[in-house]
């Protein structure tokens, strides 16, 4: 999907997908809980680089908002 929207046929940036990875950091934070310690460990790493990328994207001088 995020490969999809980056493309640059569709023109979308990183900072347009911002909602999109603070959802997919709370998805994999949530599978974590649900499976067993390595498949957590993997989960958890994903949440952290997608919340990572929302933290990363966010315009210099926007004023913050979801």
């Amino acid at each position: 999907m995020l490969k999809v929207l980056l493309a640059p046929t569709v023109g979308l940036s990183e900072a347009h997908l911002r909602p999109a990875f603070l959802m997919l950091s709370s998805c994999h934070k949530d599978l974590s809980k649900q499976v067993d310690d390595d498949l957590a460990k993997e989960h958890i790493s994903k949440a952290q680089e997608y919340l990572g990328k929302w933290n990363h994207n966010i315009p210099h001088g926007a004023p913050y908002r979801c």
